[in-house]
């Protein structure tokens, strides 16, 4: 589980109105390039939802942009292992 805060005010309007978290996956696709801006997501998201009968949101921010990634740990292990570094630092 990833658990992020968006540099998105409305974003976070909406989570302080609804009084709860905003759930959500990642717009990419793993191994497929960055989206940046929605008129470049991967169709196959919109194939997967509808299989799995589940509704999908967008909220359009316009073009984002291009910065460094989140660093992902994988805390599972013992010790924890990062998967991907990224601006965030993982101190063990």
């Amino acid at each position: 589980m990833g658990i992020r805060i968006p540099d998105s005010s409305f974003i976070q309007l909406l989570t302080r109105e609804l009084n709860q978290p905003v759930t959500a996956t990642s717009a990419n696709i793993s191994g497929e390039n960055d989206c940046f801006i929605l008129s470049d997501l991967h169709k196959g998201i919109f194939k997967r939802a509808k299989l799995l009968k589940i509704d999908i949101y967008f909220y359009n921010a316009g073009k984002l942009k291009i910065g460094e990634r989140s660093t992902i740990v994988d805390l599972t292990k013992n010790p924890p292992v990062v998967i991907r570094q990224g601006s965030g630092e993982f101190k063990n």
